[in-house]
């Protein structure tokens, strides 16, 4: 489950227990990461086609929004950059 939540770019918020809650690091998402991750987004997730995803200036919309990703620096020179998870919307 730490796989998921290393690729995510934080403060994030998820739907967690019918509450909207800030995840801010990625232990607090992995502990929750099955609640988090429910068919619609694992759906959304699994059926995404790189044809599909569609770059908007809040980032790349997987799916119908339920997840968004953006390319990001890593380091402080720039020289690694990472795509990762800036929203879910479970």
């Amino acid at each position: 489950d730490y796989w998921f939540a290393e690729k995510v770019y934080y403060p994030v918020q998820a739907v967690l227990d019918g509450q909207v809650t800030t995840f801010t690091d990625s232990e607090s998402l992995a502990v929750n990461f099955r609640a988090i991750l429910t068919d619609k987004l694992f759906n959304a997730i699994n059926e995404a086609d790189e044809n599909d995803l569609l770059l908007l200036p809040d980032g790349i919309r997987v799916g119908q929004g339920e997840l968004w990703i953006n390319l990001f620096c890593v380091d402080a020179a720039c020289s690694d950059m990472q795509f990762l998870i800036t929203q879910i919307n479970n």
